[in-house]
């Protein structure tokens, strides 16, 4: 398979038969060790992909924040897709043009696909007198007990705790009340993604749809239709 050598921000059109390659990867337990949240072990792999100029896309549960800076420690240039497929941040030199529906924030490009979180915490609220001692939202903890669930540092804590699109519980009680939540929940308009580690109220986004839109949104820009994910 032939991939242009060119760095991922000056990627231009490929007018090669064959498919350009999009990689799109989860961060916990993928990229990063479950435990240790090292990408030490995928390092090389990303050096190479990065040097044969095939993007690597993180698709993650993370935040803007997170994910920023673990691109910057791996040296990718690439959009990030966060908080589940709540967005699509897009640095500007990516694509030759403004991508559809996007607006310009914070140095890049985002695509929004979903209510702010501010809704989904009213919504929470409405709930937590039927479920009162059974969860704890990410916003009403402080840095010491966020570390404490994440298994983060301090600095990595905060980051998680910036998000602009869903709230995460760490659910107390049991699976069935836990059900009866998420049924609640749905019945008030959300979308409960249940993580390795935390459910998360959210809006009807997903990591697939983002994903797709992603790869349409490229094709459209490089007017290329032989894209493989």
């Amino acid at each position: 398979m032939s991939i242009e050598s060119t760095s991922v921000g000056n990627m231009k059109k490929n007018d090669s038969p064959e498919a350009q390659v999009l990689i799109f990867t989860d961060f916990d337990g993928t990229i990063l060790d479950h435990y240790t949240y090292s990408f030490e072990a995928a390092k090389p792999c990303i050096d190479r992909l990065t040097n044969m100029g095939i993007p690597i896309i993180p698709n993650t549960s993370k935040t803007f924040a997170e994910v920023l800076v673990l691109q910057k420690q791996m040296l990718l240039t690439t959009p990030m897709i966060i908080e589940n497929g709540a967005a699509v941040y897009i640095p500007p030199q990516f694509f030759p043009q403004k991508p559809k529906g996007a607006i310009f924030k914070d140095g890049f490009w985002v695509k929004s696909f979903t209510q702010k979180r501010q809704q989904w915490q009213t919504l929470i609220r409405k709930l937590k007198r039927e479920h009162e001692g059974e969860f704890e939202a990410f916003s009403d903890m402080d840095n010491e007990r966020l570390m404490e669930v994440t298994g983060l540092d301090e600095q990595s804590a905060k980051e998680a705790a910036n998000r602009e699109y869903g709230e995460p519980l760490l659910w107390l009680s049991s699976d069935e009340q836990r059900n009866k939540f998420i049924d609640k929940a749905k019945a008030l308009g959300a979308h409960p993604l249940l993580g390795g580690r935390f459910l998360h109220i959210c809006g009807n986004s997903n990591k697939g749809n983002a994903l797709l839109w992603l790869v349409d949104e490229y094709k459209r820009q490089h007017q290329i239709n032989n894209v493989t994910s």
